[in-house]
């Protein structure tokens, strides 16, 4: 799933354009732009599931996760996670550290599941957008996976979303967005030029005949989260958190 030198740097400098603080210049990003400051910023994390459905054994990510703020709770992808061994999920940062970490909410009918990270409470993590993306709005998408950390560029798509159904696994409203990626990419970040956090990654659509990937990607929208889901997690987050 990694990109390849010139499409990551490609991406990077899009990304640097409006959300690199620090850049010597468009496009050049260094000190806080380089890659892995942009990820962390982002609130980026590798998933590994253990026993997981992805075939995880836990020496690499089977996917991708974000860190809400500074709440230790880290977003994914419910398929990233389903089938993982009580025990055996953990988060790796793109500095390389690594946090154990429990399912704390699990909701396949959302293709949403939050995990509790207590390593990463008090941490700087993404923010929410307060607002739907418009029609065309920029995004950057980020993975961090086996084969290192992507970024991609693309935006928001204009066609209305319809729900979306892989297996035991759905999204009702999708945020649609035109956007290249694969497998790897699940539970990952979607952000805007504030770099606030629009969506969790959740698939993308293929030509199946053609076998082919058609550029288009379905995201769970950030503002899922605020219907209570990500409060009653954080309570009881702490809760596991206590001594």
């Amino acid at each position: 799933m990694r990109n390849r030198p010139g499409n990551l740097r490609r991406s990077l400098a899009f990304a640097a354009l409006f959300a690199c603080a620090g850049c010597t210049a468009p496009g050049q990003p260094t000190g806080g732009g380089t890659a892995t400051a942009f990820a962390t910023r982002a609130g980026l994390v590798g998933v590994m599931a253990e026993g997981s459905d992805r075939g995880g054994t836990g020496a690499y990510p089977t996917g991708s996760g974000v860190a809400i703020g500074t709440t230790g709770i880290v977003a994914t992808a419910a398929h990233v996670v389903a089938g993982g061994e009580p025990g055996r999920i953990a988060v790796r940062t793109p500095a390389g550290e690594r946090h154990p970490a429990s399912v704390t909410a699990f909701a396949p009918q959302r293709d949403l599941a939050l995990l509790c990270v207590p390593g990463l409470a008090g941490r700087a993590g993404a923010r929410l957008a307060s607002a739907p993306p418009p029609a065309g709005e920029p995004v950057i998408a980020l993975a961090f996976a086996a084969g290192g950390m992507a970024v991609v560029a693309g935006r928001v798509a204009p066609q209305a979303a319809s729900p979306v159904r892989y297996g035991t696994f759905a999204v009702a409203e999708p945020l649609v967005l035109e956007l290249s990626i694969r497998p790897g990419f699940s539970g990952g970040p979607v952000v805007n030029g504030r770099g606030e956090l629009l969506g969790i990654l959740a698939g993308f659509a293929i030509d199946r005949a053609a076998r082919r990937e058609l550029g288009i990607a379905y995201a769970v929208p950030a503002a899922t989260l605020l219907d209570g889901t990500l409060g009653q997690a954080i309570a009881d987050c702490r809760l596991r958190s206590r001594p």
